[in-house]
């Protein structure tokens, strides 16, 4: 079973305690159209419930090196399965393309990501 968390604006401002985390720079449009931000997110696995800004609407994404997250939509078991986007540095500049993963998104887990480039 996994703990769904929201985002809150302290993980969406800076990191928690001066800890220096894994960020992932997200948007609400593609190529890097605003509304953007940086979400302070870590790379522990946790389910976190994505801001309502970017609620079924992550037009792009991308976390930081060493990291390696994943966008979720199903609300039942959020954060199972592969996910909708599996996405690693430097991230995914259209998610609206395709099959449309950025406009089915409800949640995000990052993980260390070993064999990243």
């Amino acid at each position: 079973m996994h703990v769904v968390v929201s985002v809150s604006s302290r993980l969406i401002s800076s990191p928690a305690n001066g800890r220096k985390k894994k960020k992932v720079y997200i948007c609400g449009g593609a190529n890097w159209a605003a509304p953007c931000d940086v979400l302070h997110l870590g790379t522990s696995g946790t389910c976190y419930t994505l801001p309502n800004t970017w609620w079924q609407n992550v037009g792009s994404i991308g976390p930081d090196r060493g990291a390696i997250c994943r966008l979720f939509d199903d609300t039942t078991n959020p954060c199972t399965g592969s996910g909708l986007a599996i996405l690693s540095y430097p991230g995914d500049s259209n998610l609206f393309d395709g099959a449309a993963a950025g406009r089915k998104a409800r949640y995000i887990s990052c993980h260390t990501c070993t064999n990243c480039t």
